[in-house]
Order: structure tokens, then sequence, then C-alpha cells
């Protein structure tokens, strides 16, 4: 079965077993048809005014579908760290788990506390990686549990939540991810600030814009963490050997080329109907990547994240995704490489190093 068919199947099972009771607050909608995966399922998709939620000064995103597991025991950020692409550690916020050939399995958000570390997953992939991490403990003195925490983000100045644990992002001070233990507590604890409640549409729309892939929808069974700039920046230790996988990340690396890259894309809004992810993108007529999340934001209009060759994003021309055009947004464009490797290549070749 193919990777689309796989997310897919794998959609329709998780839409039928999860439903916050956010649904039932005032004006909230479900997800349509078109905006329907694991990770947007089970939550409100907004209030009756998207727009205006995405604009909010204070507001709270019911994001409770994510699962969210539990590593506890003396040895869990030594295990997690032998494992996973990141050192587990207070601070870290992401973490990839990769194939021995580089490519992603699994991301995941990460939240480490005094005596615990939370790993904040889609729902798809929480039972896979849940058995991939218990079959790996052997010895290590680990615990792992599906934890019953739901999980919020607020945006905007406010008193802190009573949660089990608070992440902050590292560049967005104004975002907070809370594990709760009752999602309309907190919702009521933002209301209670003047704050309002904004459905996952908004965090749809912060997330795309600042280029950050959902697994798999934004992926495919190829992906390797240096064609995705913010997870490379945020769920990668360079520095860091020893897990799967390594030996693909540090010769890219070294290397200083990948052979696609997730760009954040501007939509020609203009056009009947917006293409759904999956669409393939094409430039010249020829077939040059995929297109993955599409949202409507209240400033940049309707944008996508997009998965392009990288050999593609250098030449001139209209990119289209189905009958949309679509640009690249300069800013999501991958910086050149500063790779030992590949500055060593370019002098035997006669060109001056990087600066």
């Amino acid at each position: 079965m193919s990777h689309t068919s796989d997310y897919a199947t794998t959609t329709m099972a998780y839409m039928s077993t999860y439903a916050s009771p956010l649904l039932s607050a005032h004006g909230a909608q479900p997800a349509p048809a078109d905006h329907l995966a694991p990770h947007t399922a089970g939550v409100p998709w907004h209030y009756g005014n998207p727009f205006g939620e995405q604009r909010a000064p204070l507001s709270l995103v019911d994001r409770s579908n994510r699962v969210i597991l539990s590593v506890t025991g003396d040895d869990r950020e030594a295990f997690l760290t032998n494992l996973l692409s990141k050192i587990i550690a207070p601070g870290a916020t992401m973490a990839l788990d990769l194939d021995a050939n580089g490519r992603i399995q699994h991301e995941m958000d990460v939240a480490v506390t005094e005596d615990e570390v939370f790993l904040i997953v889609s729902p798809h992939e929480a039972e896979t990686l849940r058995d991939y991490l218990v079959a790996m403990i052997f010895w290590s003195k680990v615990e792992i549990t599906i934890s019953p925490l739901q999980l919020v983000t607020v945006f905007g100045k406010h008193t802190p939540l009573d949660a089990a644990f608070a992440r902050t992002i590292p560049g967005t001070p104004l975002r907070t991810d809370y594990g709760v233990r009752d999602v309309e507590a907190a919702a009521d604890a933002i209301l209670q600030q003047n704050g309002q409640l904004a459905g996952l549409m908004s965090f749809e729309a912060y997330r795309i814009a600042r280029g950050e892939p959902d697994h798999p929808v934004d992926c495919d069974e190829k992906t390797i963490p240096h064609e995705v700039g913010l997870w490379l920046a945020e769920a990668v230790d360079l520095d860091k050997g020893c897990y799967r996988g390594q030996e693909t990340v540090a010769r890219v690396e070294n290397l200083g080329r990948a052979p696609r890259a997730l760009v954040v894309t501007l939509l020609d809004g203009s056009v009947p109907q917006l293409p759904a992810p999956q669409t393939p993108v094409t430039l010249a007529g020829r077939t040059v990547g995929t297109l993955g999340s599409v949202v409507h934001h209240h400033e940049l209009g309707p944008i996508a994240l997009a998965t392009i060759k990288a050999s593609a994003l250098q030449r001139s021309g209209e990119f289209m995704a189905g009958d949309c055009a679509m640009s690249v947004d300069k800013h999501s464009l991958p910086r050149p490489s500063s790779g030992a490797g590949r500055d060593a290549i370019n002098q035997l070749r006669g060109d001056k190093p990087r600066a």
C-alpha cells in the first residue's frame, strides 16, 4: 500500500474515535471534508470567525487530539537521547526518529520536566512510536505510557495555566503548549483572562507560515531531516552521534546537499477550488514536487507547504499545483550549507569557500 493510501486509511479510522468536549462550545465547527486528517479530526476547526480568531491577541487552541506519551524512570533522558536525533534534556522542544537510511519515521514535540519527559505526537503515529520505544528498553530503567493529559496551545500574553508541563518555542515567545488535565477548565481560564477560543485552523495557519510540517501530510516515506529546515534547526543535534540514521544526517551535512526542500508557498486565491494535499507540483509541465498542508491565512491569503526538488527551486518559471499557480516564499528557501566536505570539494574545483 502506498504512503498516501496508508495515510488516508489511518485518517478514516481515527476520525470516528475522538471528539473533544469543546466541539460542543458555542459556534464550534469541525474540520471540513477537505481538511480532515488525523491531526485535524476531533477538535474544533473554528468557532465561526476563523480570521478573527487568527488575529486575536489572546486565544486558546484545542489540540487535544494529539497523543502525549509519558517517559519516566531514572534512565529516561539517556534512553531517548540514544534513540532520537536530539539530546533530550531541559530545553529540548522537538525530536525525530529515523530509520537506518536517515528517513523520518516519527516526529515529536518534546517537553522535559524534573521527573518526566513528554513526547507529543500525531494520533496515527503514537502506537508505532510507543511500540518501538518499548521494544528498545532492554535493561534501561524506563517506563513508557500513554498520558491522560490533553494538549492546548495558547497564543498571547497570559497568566500561566495549571498544567503538567508548559512548552515554549524558540523564537515564538507568544506561543505556549500546555499539557492539561481538563481542556474545558483550561479554556475557561483563558476566557477569564479576556481571551477567546480559536479553532485549529488558527494553529494551522501559524504552523504553515512558520514552515513547520506535520508528518506525514507534509512528508513522505523518503523525507530526511535536511529537507526540512525547521526540523534541522530544532529537532536535530548535528554534533550528536550514535542514533539510528545518524550516518545519513552526517553525510548530507558534510556534503551540504539535500535532494529536496520543504518550502512555504503562496497560492492563487482566484481559483474556484484550492488544490488538496498530495497534489503534484509542476514546473513547465514536469512534476517537481508534492503539495502538503493548505490553509487560508488572515494576512497571507491561501498558503501551503510543499516539498520541491532542490534543482527546480533554482530555476525560473511558475510553479503549479493542478490548475492553481503558486509562488515560493523566498524566506523559506533553504540556506546554502557550509558543510566542510562541500567546501573541500569546491576548493578542489577552484571555487572559493563560503564565508
